[in-house]
């Protein structure tokens, strides 16, 4: 930070409390000046948790941070153990029309500090209520770190109930902390899932990375929350309403971006949870296309059956549209392929498959609904 109140403008090193709005905390001051280009290093060791200030200034041009001379240091350890993944410019500035300010050069280096984030197949684990455990993964961004502990909670929005619907051994108290060797690739914790035979929905536990032990030198990392949810084994069906579920994104004739296989993708969410044996029909026929109240059978009819654990409402699904008739018209990619997918064509093999035409189509998800279908041809049948 640049300038205070009072006639001394001084480059500080500061926290906030409260946000940018909030109680300004100094660190590091150090000088006095006004137009002058400057050139700014901060360094922080996490032995003693110390903080470097490097600076030198020039009435010409902005010169090279890393030439620049240590002009002081403190020790502060707030917000270390914390995870701060955005970084910007703020000018706040006067009415005063002539006053400007360039901010150049602003450089992260990406080895600064080892880092522990959830691998990507940890991020989100959906499992059966009578699967034994599952196991989460964290992975260190540098194979160079001390050994330590990972510290990670549980959030309070979690249904899953510890130790009723789940449990670990590195639980101690409301935390799991999760120990790890010096120079490991990796840490992990495993969850026992309890299988306590009740009808009940799906249930989540959220976990969140929230810090890291401080003589470990390791960072929290951009990724630092997993969910585990679990599923009843004899769950019912979702039934939705109109409303439902939202479609967020579509992407027809892949092929033509690509160079590769003839696909479509659609993604969508729903506000409510997809339990298991969950039913969507989808279709890209069009409605009273050829007669009032009744459905083309030109193109594609399938319904997909969830043969997975619960997706929970809200979280993203993405389905990929091949150019294959039957079961394997429609794929599913995220959050997982736990999906199985059944022709409603008729008359019963009629080779047609559902896929949107890059030039303008329709696409239709709904559940429960009997249509009444009529090709070009005349041909009228119930689905």
């Amino acid at each position: 930070m640049l300038g205070e109140p009072g006639t001394i403008d001084a480059v500080r090193l500061v926290r906030y409390t409260g946000g940018l709005t909030g109680t300004v905390n100094n660190v590091i001051t150090y000088g006095d000046y006004g137009s002058e280009y400057l050139d700014i290093r901060v360094t922080y060791n996490p032995t003693g948790n110390l903080w470097s200030l490097y600076l030198q200034s020039s009435t010409t041009a902005f010169g090279n941070p890393l030439t620049a001379p240590l002009v002081a240091s403190a020790a502060n350890s707030t917000y270390t153990g914390s995870n701060l993944r955005y970084t910007g410019a703020l000018w706040n500035h006067s009415t005063g029309g002539g006053e400007s300010a360039i901010f150049d050069n602003i450089y992260i280096p990406s080895a600064c500090t080892p880092g522990l984030t959830f691998n990507s197949s940890s991020t989100y684990k959906s499992v059966l209520e009578n699967a034994v455990s599952t196991t989460f993964t964290l992975d260190f961004s540098s194979a160079t770190h001390s050994a330590g502990t990972a510290y990670i909670s549980v959030g309070s929005a979690s249904t899953a109930a510890h130790p009723a619907d789940y449990n670990s051994t590195l639980f101690v108290g409301s935390l799991i902390e999760v120990p790890f060797a010096a120079n490991a690739p990796t840490a992990t914790f495993t969850t026992t899932i309890v299988n306590d035979a009740l009808l009940e929905p799906a249930e989540y536990a959220l976990f969140k990375l929230d810090s890291v032990s401080t003589g470990s030198g390791i960072a929290v990392g951009s990724v630092f929350e997993a969910t585990l949810v679990i599923s009843d084994v004899a769950t019912v069906p979702a039934l939705f309403s109109p409303g439902d579920l939202v479609i967020v994104g579509v992407n027809a004739n892949n092929f033509a971006c690509n160079g590769g296989l003839d696909y479509d993708e659609i993604s969508f969410f729903c506000f409510k949870d997809i339990t298991p044996n969950t039913k969507l029909i989808l279709t890209d026929n069009g409605y009273e296309r050829c007669s009032a109240t009744k459905w083309a059978n030109s193109e594609g009819t399938v319904e997909i059956t969830r043969t997975g654990p619960s997706i929970p409402a809200g979280q993203v699904i993405t389905l990929t549209i091949t150019s294959s008739s039957g079961s394997g018209n429609i794929v599913a990619v995220a959050p997982d392929g736990a999906w199985t997918c059944a022709s409603l064509n008729f008359p019963s093999g009629l080779n047609t498959t559902m896929q949107y035409n890059s030039n303008g189509d329709r696409g239709l998800h709904h559940a429960g609904w009997h249509l009444d279908q009529r090709d070009e041809r005349n041909t009228q049948c119930h689905i």
